[in-house]
C-alpha cells in the first residue's frame, strides 16, 4: 500500500462526485517542462494502480469516470500507460468501465492520431496483448447485447 492511501479514501468519502470530478481534473505542471497532468495521469504512467482504482471506483457512475479518463486533450491515462507499457495500470483502466466505454476508450485518437494501442506497440508486447483482449472481449459483449435487444424486440420480426 503507498503511503497516504488511507488519508486518500478517507478524503474521497467525503466528497460528491461533482467535488472529485473538480478537483481530479485539474492539471499539474510535471518538474518544470510544459506538461501539465492530472493526477490519474501521473499514477497511470507510474504504474500506480492501487491510486488509479480507489480514485475510479470512489466515483459513482461510470459516464463520469469516463469522463475523467477522456479529460486530456494529448493523452488519457490510459495513453500514458500504453505508452511506457504499464500493463496493470492499463487492466485497472479499462476494468473501471463498462465494455462500449473500453471502446471508446480504446478507440480515442490523440497526438499524433493515435490510440493506446499504437503506442504500447512502440515496444511494450504485453500491454498490446491486454489491449487487444480487452477490445476483442468488449467487442464480443457488445455483439451479444445487440443480439438480445433484436431477438427479444417484439417490434423486429424475423
Amino acid at each position: 500500500m503507498y503511503s497516504g492511501m488511507e488519508k486518500l479514501r478517507e478524503v474521497l468519502t467525503h466528497l460528491s462526485d461533482e467535488q472529485k470530478l473538480h478537483i481530479l481534473q485539474r492539471k499539474y505542471n510535471r518538474y518544470t517542462l510544459f506538461v501539465w497532468w492530472t493526477p490519474l495521469h501521473c499514477a497511470a504512467r507510474k504504474g500506480h494502480t492501487e491510486i488509479i482504482s480507489t480514485v475510479l471506483t470512489s466515483l459513482q457512475s461510470s459516464a463520469d469516470r469516463l469522463k475523467l479518463l477522456m479529460e486530456d486533450e494529448y493523452y488519457t491515462p490510459l495513453h500514458y500507460a500504453a505508452l511506457v507499457g504499464r500493463t496493470e495500470s492499463v487492466k485497472v483502466i479499462l476494468d473501471c468501465l463498462t465494455a462500449d466505454q473500453q471502446m471508446k476508450l480504446m478507440s480515442v485518437q490523440r497526438m499524433g492520431d493515435m490510440i493506446a494501442v499504437q503506442l504500447a506497440e512502440r515496444g511494450h508486447t504485453d500491454a498490446v496483448r491486454m489491449l487487444r483482449e480487452y477490445e476483442h472481449r468488449a467487442e464480443n459483449l457488445m455483439r451479444d447485447e445487440y443480439s438480445k435487444l433484436i431477438i427479444h424486440n417484439p417490434l423486429v420480426s424475423l
